[in-house]
């Protein structure tokens, strides 16, 4: 997926983290785990 230039990073991070998700069928202690981060954080 080709994101837009003029995307600010909270924008790329949100995307990622939505593709993350995705590539996990929505399970979130998988995508939280695949991206280094705790599950509440990803929550928030």
């Amino acid at each position: 997926m080709i994101l837009p230039e003029d995307l600010g990073l909270e924008d790329v991070e949100l995307a990622h983290i939505r593709r993350v998700l995705e590539a996990h069928a929505g399970n979130k202690a998988a995508a939280a785990r695949a991206l280094g981060i705790n599950r509440r954080t990803l929550d928030r």
